[in-house]
């Protein structure tokens, strides 16, 4: 990609320029001379330019037309190089390519400085999510209990690379245009190289989606306003957790080692995993919350064990997941009774 726009820029600034077609009028008549001399026939230079005749039907015409032609082919495309511009001409310039230059980079507003960061987390947290699918598909699959050796290797390298598609797939449809339109104005600030848009834009597998969000967080920096939401947001996922060990506590306190016990806490264990579930639902979201509640309820055994494990290990994953920003955690304050 990058080669192609440098070629493009070159036969811009030949094409665009009285220097460049002279070059290229030049070279071509001393490539082609041999086939233009028909025009002799006319007895036009022998009659009236005989020096100059004889001097282009010699070894040394057609070859100083050439040189000639070329010196003003790289006149042409070194008068437009970026590296030879001064800052204020680059900036601007309809025949500049967007290379990435130092000199030609300008300082992003702070909305476009916002969006990108924002963008940059939209990327993050879809590659944690497919990463956290992966694993927990893995640890599903029965293969991975009963497949051994290589049998095992081959399996998990076609499943990876499987995966990897998929991701892709999903990155184009779901981030794809938000990307897109991210590179468009960044290109404006010359902060999006076509190399690093062309691997925003299309990514071969989860590095280069990694990749992604790593540098468009390098190039917006961190936003004031983002740092007043990272802030809130981080007081509230102290909130969260606070109120998930209030949780596990109660829970703790369910727990039945014999039958007749298990009978007599029957509601309020019932009653626990539902206040549990709509707090994590309101705090993350559904699939977080159906995956504490678990399948022990509709099956009928005791759901204590099986709903603490898995609200430990949310609680382990909360710094890693996005609060709702809407989640107010006042009102479940008062949601679990700790003895």
């Amino acid at each position: 990609m990058r080669a192609l726009s440098i070629v493009w820029f070159m036969l811009r600034a030949i094409f665009t320029s009285k220097q460049g077609w002279g070059g290229v009028v030049s070279t071509l008549v001393g490539v082609l001379w041999r086939v233009l001399a028909v025009w002799q026939a006319l007895d036009f230079l022998p009659s009236h330019m005989a020096p100059l005749s004889d001097f282009l039907n010699g070894t040394w015409g057609p070859l100083v037309l050439v040189v000639v032609g070329l010196v003003f082919i790289y006149w042409a495309v070194s008068a437009r190089w970026p590296e030879n511009q001064t800052p204020e001409a680059n900036v601007g310039s309809p025949t500049t390519p967007n290379l990435p230059q130092t000199a030609t980079r300008q300082l992003l507003s702070e909305d476009l400085r916002e969006r990108c960061y924002k963008v940059s987390a939209e990327i993050r947290n879809f590659y944690r999510r497919q990463k956290e699918d992966f694993d927990e598909q893995m640890r599903s699959d029965i293969r991975t209990a009963f497949s051994e050796g290589s049998h095992r290797s081959q399996w998990r390298a076609e499943a990876t690379e499987d995966h990897e598609k998929k991701m892709v797939e999903k990155y184009s449809e779901e981030l794809g245009g938000m990307v897109s339109a991210l590179c468009d104005d960044l290109e404006l600030y010359g902060w999006c190289p076509s190399e690093d848009r062309n691997r925003f834009e299309n990514p071969t597998g989860s590095q280069d989606i990694r990749y992604t969000a790593q540098r468009l967080e390098a190039i917006c920096g961190r936003p004031e306003s983002s740092i007043r939401i990272q802030s809130t947001d981080a007081a509230k996922c102290k909130a969260v957790k606070d109120l998930l060990g209030k949780a596990m506590k109660e829970g703790q306190g369910l727990r039945s080692s014999h039958k007749q016990e298990r009978n007599e806490k029957y509601h309020a264990v019932r009653d626990w995993v539902r206040r549990t579930h709509d707090l994590i639902e309101a705090a993350f979201d559904t699939a977080e919350a159906q995956y504490f509640r678990g399948s022990e309820i509709d099956t009928g055994l005791d759901p204590v064990d099986g709903c603490l494990s898995r609200l430990e290990q949310l609680m382990v994953r909360a710094n890693s997941l996005d609060v709702n920003p809407n989640f107010d955690p006042e009102p479940y304050q008062e949601l679990f009774v700790c003895d």
